[in-house]
């Protein structure tokens, strides 16, 4: 009996780590910023100088399609 409860607690554990695991690939696939900048009073020097990329155009929150 002790030994089925000991299996079932390292199970749950197992897939808990797993959980943690895919949780924090799926947020990082999204792509999405840590913080939204609600105002912001003048330029930054560095995206004066940078190239505008286009990929960021086209980026949306729909799932790829094969």
């Amino acid at each position: 009996m002790v030994a089925v409860l000991m299996l079932g607690g390292l199970n749950l554990m197992s897939l808990g780590i797993i959980g943690e695991y895919l949780g924090r690939v799926a947020q990082e696939v999204r792509h999405r910023p840590l913080y939204v900048v609600a105002d912001e009073s003048e330029p930054a020097a560095s995206s004066l100088t940078q190239p505008h990329c286009k990929e960021e155009d086209e980026w949306t929150d729909q799932p790829m399609r094969a």
